[in-house]
């Protein structure tokens, strides 16, 4: 791992309509996997993750041509083999990973492999890559966030929204409190910018 910037990548948050607008046209799904049953992760320039709740999303990026993203549902088959999980991970990076970003998790007593898995796979981003932003543990019961990466413009878009008392009206992040108020813990990487609906914030 080397502590030099070699690129920046730019991290935005974005309301659920925009979020619609900007990946209409992508046509690279990410869907939850479980070791065994399909494909942990797929290596794509451009893709989209939806509906992160107590699952683990990440990617990794050489900020050039190639990404690599994954949708890891939050059971005991994945807590089970998620060595296996991330060898294959590692193995299948054959290009220099300079980036990456991480986001999900809740604390929920029926949800026991949510936060295991995340930590693991944190520990490993953390090992492997030199640059990773993450949002760790999703704060609010009924939160969800859609994630969507250009390898191209290396941009990550991302829409974190909660929903009112009668679960009806979505609330999109709208500024760095709220952004504050959705994770546990949030850490932006030296080089990343962060960005609330196109406005560069600071945590």
């Amino acid at each position: 791992m080397t502590d030099k910037v070699s690129f920046t990548s730019t991290i935005n948050f974005v309301p659920h309509t925009k979020y619609k607008q900007i990946v209409h046209r992508c046509q690279n799904t990410i869907e939850s996997a479980v070791y065994g049953q399909n494909g942990m992760f797929r290596q794509i320039p451009a893709f989209n993750i939806k509906t992160i709740r107590t699952c683990s999303a990440f990617g990794i990026n050489d900020a050039k041509e190639n990404a690599l993203g994954s949708h890891i549902y939050d059971c005991l088959n994945n807590k089970q083999h998620l060595k296996d999980i991330l060898s294959d991970v590692e193995s299948a990076i054959n290009w220099k990973p300079e980036g990456g970003l991480l986001i999900g998790s809740k604390t929920l007593n029926f949800r026991p492999y949510s936060r295991p898995i995340y930590m693991g796979i944190k520990e490993f981003m953390l090992r492997k890559i030199p640059k990773v932003s993450y949002f760790e543990e999703h704060l609010d019961t009924l939160s969800e966030t859609d994630l969507h990466y250009d390898v191209k413009k290396d941009i990550w878009t991302i829409c974190t929204r909660g929903f009112d008392k009668n679960n009806e009206k979505i609330i999109s992040v709208s500024n760095i409190e709220d952004l504050k108020s959705r994770f546990r813990k949030i850490h932006i990487a030296d080089g990343d910018i962060l960005m609330i609906n196109g406005e560069k914030v600071k945590i």
